[in-house]
């Protein structure tokens, strides 16, 4: 059985959610520094959303197969991985999971928890459509050093594996 573009990709670029996966842009701008609470590469634009860059690498992925046999809607995969720095050290783990909403369509929903060493925790959703390179998805909110959180995530399956940029709103 062969999963639909949308797990694929997914999986390849790993945000089970986040969905949970890769990245699109560098960061630029005022610059980038190693900060509290991630220690990812952070940046902000004068007053504007404050940028983490973070490298995912998944640890496990697994595909359930609900319903009618092979694929259909309410498959789902689950999985997980850490998000690291450019260099590899450790920054969180991410667990989360994708269900097909419409094999025809291609479409399905994601759910991340993302865990950080140095505290704190984000939770993230996205919508997909299809499997397009671009992926996007929205923080929900978290908890310590990121309590009351609000932003966007995204991340794209062309570039460098498991890049993914997080914006945080001020």
């Amino acid at each position: 059985m062969s999963k639909p573009a949308f797990f694929a990709g997914t999986a390849a670029a790993a945000l089970i959610a986040g969905g949970v996966w890769g990245g699109v842009a560098a960061a630029t701008g005022a610059g980038t520094a190693t900060a509290s609470p991630t220690s990812a590469e952070q940046t902000t634009t004068g007053g504007g959303p404050e940028r983490l860059v973070m490298f995912f690498r998944e640890r496990s992925l697994k595909f359930i197969d609900v319903g009618k046999p092979d694929l259909s809607d309410g498959d789902y995969v689950v999985g997980g991985g850490v998000y690291e720095t450019r260099s590899g050290r450790k920054l969180a783990i991410r667990g989360g999971q994708c269900m097909l909403t419409s094999e025809k369509v291609g479409t399905g929903q994601c759910l991340d928890a993302i865990r950080f060493v140095d505290g704190g925790r984000l939770m993230t959703a996205e919508a997909q459509v299809g499997s397009g390179p671009i992926n996007r998805g929205v923080i929900l909110g978290g908890t310590g050093e990121f309590l009351g959180a609000e932003g966007t995530y995204w991340y794209d399956t062309r570039t460098e594996q498991g890049r993914t940029v997080f914006l945080l709103l001020p």
